[in-house]
């Protein structure tokens, strides 16, 4: 059985000058390869985290909209035992958004190398992830 993933992202987030959407739908298509997936909304992220493996929450910004069920997403995440994308050394939640290391990061705009060694990146990281459990 292949380790399962929920993806977690608002597809329509309206960003300036990205398109959230269309880069999740490609890197979903990609860690499919991988992985069972399943894409889903912020709203109901913490409703549906208990069936999985691990939670990708991709793209925080679309996040922001959806402050409270972003808010009971932490909540329950680690009070229900579930693995979770960061985590600082006394265990709390930590988010890092890929823009804060590089904001030029889009995978739309950066050469088909370079999406695939963050393909390649990112699925080894969350195999080490899960494999860790």
């Amino acid at each position: 059985m292949r380790p399962s993933i929920l993806f977690v992202t608002d597809l329509a987030y309206p960003a300036q000058g990205r398109r959230y959407g269309d880069e999740d739908v490609y890197l979903t298509s990609r860690l499919r390869e991988d992985f069972d997936l399943a894409l889903c909304h912020p709203r109901e992220a913490a409703a549906l985290m208990g069936r999985f493996d691990a939670v990708v929450v991709r793209n925080s910004g679309p996040v922001l909209a959806y402050r409270e069920a972003y808010e009971a997403f932490r909540a329950v995440a680690p009070a229900g035992g579930v693995r979770v994308s960061c985590r600082t050394a006394d265990g709390a939640l930590l988010l890092v958004e890929l823009e804060d290391l590089n904001p030029y990061l889009s995978l739309d705009l950066v050469g088909a190398p370079v999406r695939e060694q963050f393909v390649a990146a990112l699925t080894g990281s969350l195999r080490r992830f899960l494999a860790a459990g």
